[in-house]
C-alpha cells in the first residue's frame, strides 16, 4: 500500500512540473532600418522566437528593410525554467542558407 501511494504522488510531482503558471504574450509590430542582406539592397526578414522548449516563427515579409508583421505568439511559463525569451532575426534565401540579421534575449 506504502508503494502505491508514493507513485501516485510521484505522479502527482510529475504532472504539476508540467504545469504552467502563466502566459507570455509577445506581439510582433514591426522592423525598422534592418540590415540589407541581399544583392538588391533588401531583405526578405522574419523572426524566431524561444522560450524553453516552445518555439515560434512569425510569417516572412518580402523585399523590405521596415517590415510590418502585426503578430502575436503566446508562450507558456513554467515554474521550473527561466523566464528568457531568445529572438533572432533571419533574411530568407530560397535555395540556401538564410541569413542571420541580429539576435536579443
Amino acid at each position: 500500500m506504502k508503494f502505491q501511494a508514493q507513485s501516485l504522488r510521484l505522479s502527482d510531482l510529475h504532472r504539476k512540473s508540467h504545469l504552467w503558471r502563466g502566459i507570455v504574450s509577445v506581439t510582433l509590430i514591426e522592423g525598422r532600418e534592418l540590415k540589407a542582406m541581399d544583392p538588391n539592397g533588401l531583405s526578405d526578414p522574419y523572426v524566431k522566437f524561444r522560450l524553453g522548449h516552445q518555439k515560434y516563427k512569425s510569417k516572412i515579409v518580402p523585399k523590405t528593410l521596415n517590415p510590418q508583421w502585426r503578430e502575436q505568439f503566446d508562450f507558456h511559463l513554467y515554474e521550473e525554467r527561466g523566464g528568457i525569451i531568445d529572438v533572432t532575426v533571419w533574411d530568407k534565401d530560397a535555395g540556401k542558407k538564410d541569413d542571420f540579421i541580429g539576435r536579443f534575449v
